[in-house]
């Protein structure tokens, strides 16, 4: 390393190379030359010294001046002089840093006054094998490399075989053929090409170079020895410009046999060979290593394709894909007369390899005659080659060899080929190497979709050529259509008849059918088996001549002597057609079926003989659906064909139908267990498709859904009109339409159905295609739903069944125990518990008895019979499973409703809420009557569905359905409103639930009762005169939402609230006798204004006496009270924060709700909360009320 460091500081030149010698073929010897303003002048010798020489000699890195050598001159001296009178101290870096008059100012005589340089270093360089190899320069320092980077090209590749006087570079090897290892820098050059030295040329140092600089000249002799039992054995041949010839015919010195071996990396010489050339007779050698070349797939040698190795005594050394190309790839196949390359790669794991970095010219015998770098390499990705000779041709998927998929084995795999760039010539190459003549525009279809992926595709048009390889290659991509051909000379064998495998022989030629004439000398029992042996029907039960009553009957050309061991008649014996007029009849053994796994759909199993197997999709059309659906009374074909995987080892892959045929078992059908076929076919009829109602509870409701394409599929909500409503109900046994209406849910549905007049859904066109949708529920006329009555518990009741619009009781006679648990678990009330007979509360029982078998969802799924009740007693029945209803985020009687059933809790979805359910919570809860009910906005959550028909006797008995719901409902009861005034037995009246008071509308004239009622239940006495509507000027117009509208019999006032707005600008006020003037509690602003004003510790005293004296105060307040559900004064004012504040609507009509998107949080009391709803309104309201008739008492902060 020390050295090579030491060579390359002598090789530093100064950045400006505009000095050199010249006229030497020595670099450091010559006639001083200087480079300016782009042309090469001279130094002259006036006044010259050897400080000069000195200066020189260290700019160019040659060592010190030797002898002074002025008045020599040497050859082809420029014109221009350029410098002259050049005196140098010896120091200087660059010789035009010396003293001088200047450029081209002082002449002198060119032919001898030039000043002459000769310096001690000497600079030696060579090929590391004579005229080939890596470029090496020596000087007294060491020995270094040129990189082999963007500079080294011809031209300095040439400079350095004229140098050596090896003729002109004949190749300049790419990089990485000579190793850099071991040196970090090295030199790089740039030449002109007219440079008499690589010294000469411009030179920098080159850190980090990875290759090192070769070059093959043309004087170099080229060995190889050929015609051997392997590549290192044979005749010894030398290369003389492009024609190889015996060595002893070359100027080749004479070198020892090892030194030979080991340059054809071959060994050593075995058998102490001696080499003589004192005669042009051939010249032998053996090494000791045995090399062929061969490809190699998973460590098997293969034919003409895989990754390339050489075969080492044995052993396989691989050679990496670094720099490989074509030409690599051509030298490859032409050595292992393969044909042409077509295509080469890498593999992607990588290994250990030998050889590397192949360079080849395209003109060698072997690959081991190529330039390459013989060396272990750790990560090498392996050269992988693909020649013509590996590639195979067939057309497959169809009846006879002249007619199918053109199908392509490259590379080890079957592929199929791309109809890209396709044409006649290809195809008539492909039936000519298939004795099938040239190729023939049939319009039918011999053959089926392949398995075979479309990899492969044509480059160019062959003419006269006998192979099809070469015009082949992979496709990086693969691609849908492969190519078919049929060729003239296809032909199929048919039978004719009423049965499969029996009927007359026929033969389909060019798209006409023509009889098989019968003679007493062809038509024998050895040609009647080889007829059912290639229908592959058996053996041949009888055969026969009949005569053909046909006129214009068309006869085939050639009668057949078949032997018995033919496979098909057209690989008989043939003998041209004279007069015959007889047809050829054959009954075979056989027998064909073709049937569908689930009887209108499912998978195609055919059967022929005893072997049953199911059909490869790739062979199957349209055309054959229909004639299958046709032939099974299954109605008529669906386009779509689905595809499942293969799981029997017999399968069918050719089918095809003569254009008379009408039964599929009349085709012509191959049975080949080694198909590549890996999907089966699988048919649908329009005789499959079946309509149902999918619902957990009810008879006759729910998602109507339809069954194609061998799933349950719901049907979009938009498609679901017309007639198809009608259709479902009745296919599904449930009369007609009753109604429909709309789920909140979206689903995967058809959306493509159309009946028109259709008298079943059988009948109709479904499209396959499925969107995003919603879906809707149809209720059908025979609706019918069980229900449990008169018990508190959800799952607990006497039996009864809604249809229509009666409730009929459904009686205990004919029940077990499996019914009963069918029963309940209908009722999504978990198992049955127990049951018994009770007398009936009506009338009319239920016509239909149940026998279950256990299995069962729902009670109507079971088997049904109608039979006259013997018993009087109706079922009761308990199940173990129980759903009750919560109220959460507020007081025991209002607030968000929940329903409990199995320990979990789940909310309740607001769409289709009414008033009758809300009346059934209150109910349920003990709460009295539903006041109203909101259903605020939420976030998409699980939520209850519930469907309830009006006889329930709490919510629970009503249909659920957990689901996805974007609201929830909150309902609040009359047992939970309370009534206050805003003073002391008088004032303004609000109305308060939940969790906020809200003043009502203005009390009409005739009002009297309502004041009345108000005032009796506060204990203030009676009314007094002066009540009224008290103007209030300063708050502007509001839409009140609560109103006081007493009926006449209502002896509580709560129930006199309505939840019906006005738009007024008043509220109702009313004044008992006891009314005082004075505010319920003092003003905590004031006090708080004054204690702010006085000093600290005042502040501090005076703010501890008024807390003591407000906590007696209000102590003393609420122990007076009444104990009534009304009450006056007692009611916190409701802070609000203007920030929190959702906006909300109004629903009109009976029981409507108000929605509000947040609720509030359940509080103790009605102090310092946010309201339940609606709280901007409401806080708006309570400010507007005159500031000295509120208490600060319950405002934000006082209860800290």
């Amino acid at each position: 390393m020390r050295v090579t460091l030491l060579l390359l500081s002598a090789w530093m030149l100064c950045e400006s190379q505009r000095l050199r010698l010249q006229g030497s073929k020595k670099p450091c010897t010559g006639r001083v030359e200087v480079l300016y303003n782009g042309s090469w002048g001279i130094v002259c010798s006036q006044k010259w010294s050897e400080n000069n020489d000195q200066v020189i000699c260290n700019m160019l890195r040659c060592g010190i001046p030797v002898t002074y050598t002025q008045g020599y001159s040497y050859p082809d001296v420029p014109d221009t002089m350029w410098m002259n009178n050049v005196k140098c101290s010896g120091n200087e870096t660059n010789l035009w840093n010396c003293r001088f008059p200047g450029w081209g100012i002082s002449a002198c005589s060119h032919n001898s006054d030039h000043a002459n340089v000769e310096c001690s270093e000497n600079i030696v360089l060579n090929l590391t094998n004579k005229c080939a190899g890596a470029v090496q320069i020596t000087n007294s320092n060491g020995t270094g490399r040129v990189c082999h980077d963007h500079n080294w090209d011809e031209n300095a590749a040439n400079v350095v075989c004229r140098q050596l006087g090896c003729g002109e570079a004949d190749r300049t090897p790419q990089a990485g053929i000579f190793s850099a290892e071991g040196l970090t820098t090295m030199m790089s050059v740039k030449c002109t090409g007219d440079e008499q030295h690589l010294w000469k040329c411009e030179k920098t140092i080159k850190e980090n170079c990875s290759s090192a600089a070769g070059v093959i000249c043309s004087n170099h002799t080229h060995l190889r020895l050929s015609d051997g039992e392997h590549l290192c054995a044979g005749r010894l041949e030398g290369k003389v410009g492009k024609t190889w010839k015996p060595v002893c015919n070359t100027s080749y010195p004479a070198v020892d046999p090892d030194t030979i071996c080991r340059a054809l990396h071959c060994g050593t010489s075995s058998l102490h060979q001696h080499l003589s050339c004192n005669t042009f007779q051939d010249v032998s050698l053996t090494c000791s290593d045995n090399v062929t070349l061969v490809l190699l797939v998973e460590e098997k040698e293969r034919h003409c394709f895989g990754a390339v190795h050489f075969k080492r005594n044995d052993k396989y050394e691989a050679v990496c894909a670094n720099s490989w190309d074509t030409k690599d790839t051509s030298v490859v196949c032409r050595e292992l007369k393969c044909g042409e390359g077509l295509s080469f790669s890498q593999t992607t794991t990588e290994g250990d390899g030998q050889v590397d970095h192949v360079d080849c010219d395209g003109s060698e015998s072997s690959l081991l005659h190529c330039v390459a770098r013989h060396k272990p390499i750790a990560k090498c990705k392996k050269a992988t080659v693909i020649c013509e000779g590996s590639v195979e041709v067939r057309l497959t998927h169809s009846i006879d060899q002249c007619s199918g998929i053109v199908e392509v084995f490259y590379g080890g795999t079957w592929m199929s080929v791309s109809e890209h760039g396709w044409t006649k010539n290809h195809s008539d190459l492909i039936c000519k190497n298939q004795g099938c003549g040239l190729s023939y525009n049939h319009s039918g279809k011999l053959y089926m979709e392949g398995e075979a992926p479309v990899w492969i595709k044509v480059q160019g048009s062959p003419e006269n050529d006998s192979s099809i390889g070469r015009y082949l290659t992979k496709s990086n991509i693969i691609v849908d259509h492969n190519i078919k051909v049929t060729c003239e000379e296809y032909r199929t064998l048919h039978l004719q008849g009423q049965v499969p495998c029996a009927g007359q022989v026929a033969v389909e030629y060019r798209g006409n059918n023509y009889w098989l004439a019968a003679s007493e000398e062809t038509w024998n029992s050895q040609s009647a088996a080889v007829v059912c042996r290639e229908r592959q029907c058996g053996y041949a039960v009888s055969f026969e001549s009949r005569l053909s009553r046909e006129a214009n009957q068309m006869w085939w050309k050639y009668l057949y002597n078949c032997s018995s061991s033919k496979t098909s008649l057209f690989d008989c014996e043939k003998v041209t057609r004279a007069n015959q007029s007889a047809v050829a009849y054959v009954k075979c053994s056989g027998s064909v079926s073709v049937r569908l796994e689930k009887t209108c759909w499912g998978q195609v199993e055919l059967c022929k003989n005893v072997t049953c197997g199911p059909v490869c999709a790739s062979s199957w059309t349209l055309d054959l659906s229909k004639m299958l659906c046709e032939n099974l009374g299954c109605g008529k074909s669906f386009p779509v064909m689905d595809k499942h995987s293969l799981n029997s080892s017999y399968r069918y892959n050719s089918i095809y139908c003569p254009a008379e045929t009408k039964n599929i078992t009349q085709c012509n059908i191959k049975l080949q267990n080694n198909s590549s076929c890996k999907k089966a076919v699988n048919v649908f009829c329009s005789a499959s498709l079946k309509a149902k109602l999918r619902d957990l509870v009810d008879h006759c409701s729910g998602t109507a859904e339809i069954f194609h394409l061998g799933q349950w599929s719901p049907i979009c909500s938009d498609t679901l009109k017309e007639n198809l409503p009608d259709l479902i109900c009745e296919q599904a046994g449930c009369g007609k339409k009753k109604s429909i209406n709309p789920i909140n849910s979206s689903r995967l549905g058809l959306e493509e159905i159309k009946c028109h007049s259709e008298a079943s859904i059988e009948h109709c066109e479904i499209g396959h295609r499925k969107n995003q949708c919603n879906q809707v529920n149809l209720k059908c006329s025979g609706w019918a739903r069980m229900l449990l009555v008169g018990s508190n518990d959800s799952c607990e009741g006497r039996v009864f069944v809604v249809s229509g619009e009666s409730l009929q009781p459904v009686n205990v006679e004919g029940w077990t125990v499996t019914e009963y648990q069918v029963l309940c678990r209908n009722l999504q009330c978990g198992t049955y518990i127990r049951h018994k007979g009770l007398k009936r509360t009506l009338e009319k029982w239920w016509p239909k008895a149940y026998t279950c078998t256990g299995k069962e969802n729902k009670i109507w799924d079971c088997k049904t019979s109608s039979r006259p009740s013997i018993t009087e007693e109706q079922l009761y029945i308990k199940c173990s499973d129980n759903r009750t209803v919560e109220i959460s985020n507020g007081s025991s009687c209002s607030g968000t409703v929940q329903m409990r059933h199995n320990g979990a809790i789940q909310n309740i979805c607001g769409d289709g809420w009414n008033l009758t359910k809300s009346r059934l919570v209150c109910q349920e809860l003990g709460c009295g009557d539903a006041f109203y009910h909101i259903t605020p906005f939420s976030v998409q959550h699980q939520a209850y569905h519930l469907d309830c028909v009006g006889e329930e006797s709490n919510l629970g008995q009503c249909k659920s359905e957990l689901g996805y719901c974007n609201s929830k409902v909150s309902v609040t009861c009359t047992d939970s409103i309370k009534v206050r005034l805003s003073k002391n037995c008088g004032g303004v009246i609000e109305i308060c639930y939940g969790h906020s008071c809200e003043p009502v509308c203005s009390l009409g004239p005739y009002s009297q009762k309502e004041q009345q009622m108000i005032c009796s239940e506060l204990a203030c006495g009676n009314v007094r005169n002066e009540s009224g509507s008290i103007p209030n000027s300063s708050v502007p117009a509001l839409n009140l939402r609560n109103s006081l509208q007493c009926k006449g019999p209502e002896n509580f006032i709560k129930y006199c609230v309505r939840r019906t707005g006005c738009n007024s600008n008043t509220f109702a006020e009313v004044y008992c006798e006891k009314f005082t003037d004075d505010p319920r509690r003092g003003s905590a602003g004031l006090i708080v204004g004054v204690i702010l004003g006085a000093l600290l510790v005042i502040m501090i005293a005076a703010f501890i006496f008024w807390q003591a004296r407000r906590k007696k105060s209000r102590k003393s307040t609420r122990t007076e009270q009444n104990p009534s559900i009304f009450e006056s004064g007692e009611y916190e004012d409701v802070a609000s924060d203007d920030k929190e504040m959702m906006s909300m609507t109004m629903h009109e009509g009976e029981g409507e709700a108000v929605v509000c998107e947040i609720e509030a949080a359940p509080s103790e009391d009605y102090d310092n909360v946010a309201p339940l709803e609606c709280e901007e309104e409401t806080a708006v309201l309570q400010r507007s009320l005159p500031s000295q008739e509120h208490s600060n008492e319950g405002q934000p902060g006082e209860h800290e």
